[in-house]
C-alpha cells in the first residue's frame, strides 16, 4: 500500500513520470504499475492505435512514461490533504478547471450514469438520457468531449465494434 501511495503522490506532484523515477524495487513497481493501470489512476503514455484507455500499452521498463488522467491528479491532492477519497470532488474540480459553466449540473449527470453503468460501460445513449433530464442535451458532445478530456470516461472502440455501438468505460477510481 505504501508503494502504491508513493507513486500517486509523485503522480499527481508531477502529473506525468517515467520508469525511472519510481523508486522501487522492479518487482514491486511492476506489480504497482499493473494495478495503478488496471484501476486507471495511472495510464502509460504510450499508446498503440488512439488515446483510448484500451489503446495504452503498459511496460513496466526503463525508458517509458506514465502519466495520471486530471480527475485523477484532483482526486489524490484532495485524499492527501484531507484523507477522504471523495470521487465527486475531484470530478467538479476538474471540471470547472477545463472551464465548464455547468460543474454541478455534469456532476450530476455524471452520477446518474455511474448509477445506471453495468460494469463501468456506458453508451452515448445513456448519456443523452441523463444529459435530457438535466436540460443539457444542448451540450451533450461537448459534455462528453469534456469528460474524456478530464479521464472521467474513455472510448472502448474494440468493444464499440462487437456491439455495434459506441460505448464509454467509467474510470473504476471513481467509484
Amino acid at each position: 500500500m505504501e508503494a502504491l501511495a508513493e507513486i500517486l503522490s509523485l503522480c499527481a506532484e508531477k502529473r506525468r513520470v517515467r520508469y525511472e523515477d519510481i523508486e522501487l524495487k522492479e518487482d514491486v513497481k511492476a506489480e504497482a504499475l499493473l494495478l495503478l493501470e488496471r484501476e486507471r489512476l495511472l495510464l502509460p503514455s504510450e499508446t498503440s492505435k488512439s488515446l483510448a484507455w484500451e489503446d495504452r500499452v503498459l511496460i513496466p521498463e526503463a525508458g517509458r512514461e506514465y502519466e495520471m488522467p486530471n480527475v485523477i491528479v484532483y482526486l489524490i491532492k484532495r485524499a492527501e490533504e484531507s484523507g477522504e477519497w471523495n470521487p465527486n470532488y475531484a470530478v467538479e474540480r476538474c471540471l470547472k478547471e477545463a472551464g465548464e459553466k455547468e460543474a454541478e449540473k455534469v456532476l450530476d449527470l455524471f452520477n446518474m450514469v455511474k448509477e445506471t453503468s453495468e460494469r463501468r460501460v456506458v453508451t452515448p445513449d445513456i448519456l443523452e438520457k441523463a444529459a435530457e433530464k438535466l436540460n443539457l442535451i444542448s451540450r451533450i458532445g461537448t459534455v462528453i468531449a469534456e469528460l474524456k478530456g478530464c479521464g472521467i470516461i474513455s472510448p472502448c472502440l474494440r468493444e464499440a465494434t462487437k456491439r455495434g455501438t459506441l460505448i464509454y468505460e467509467v474510470n473504476p477510481s471513481l467509484y
